[in-house]
């Protein structure tokens, strides 16, 4: 069990690291030209890559039953959310299609948090 868990850890790893380094490859010159900083958007990267590896150690060690209590609200929250983006003060469009919710300076897709929501509720 732990040589698997190791071995998927390494390959995650390494997925992980090729992903941050194509980004800085064929980033670099637009974050050159436009930002004055060819690191940009590998810099924002690692970023995000920190808070989903940080928020990943905190999620692995919640019970799994917890997440079958939650699997009924998660799955209306998400339900909600995702007929909001229809309705104009809070959907916001982008490229042609109303797929946001704007919050202020925030926005996000709701289909995101959708993902977990269904996986726990088939799940449950």
């Amino acid at each position: 069990m732990r040589k698997t868990l190791s071995t998927l850890v390494a390959i995650v790893l390494a997925l992980l690291t090729l992903g941050i380094v194509t980004l800085a490859s064929s980033s670099s010159v637009k974050g050159s030209t436009e930002l004055h900083d060819p690191l940009f958007f590998m810099k924002r990267q690692l970023v995000w890559l920190f808070i989903a590896l940080v928020t990943g150690a905190v999620v692995v060690r919640i019970d799994y039953h917890w997440w079958r209590r939650l699997a009924w609200p998660m799955f209306g929250v998400c339900l909600v959310l995702l007929l909001l983006v229809f309705i104009p003060p809070f959907g916001h469009r982008a490229g042609g299609s109303a797929r946001w919710i704007k919050l202020g300076p925030f926005s996000f897709q709701p289909s995101e948090a959708a993902k977990l929501a269904m996986i726990a509720f088939l799940a449950y």
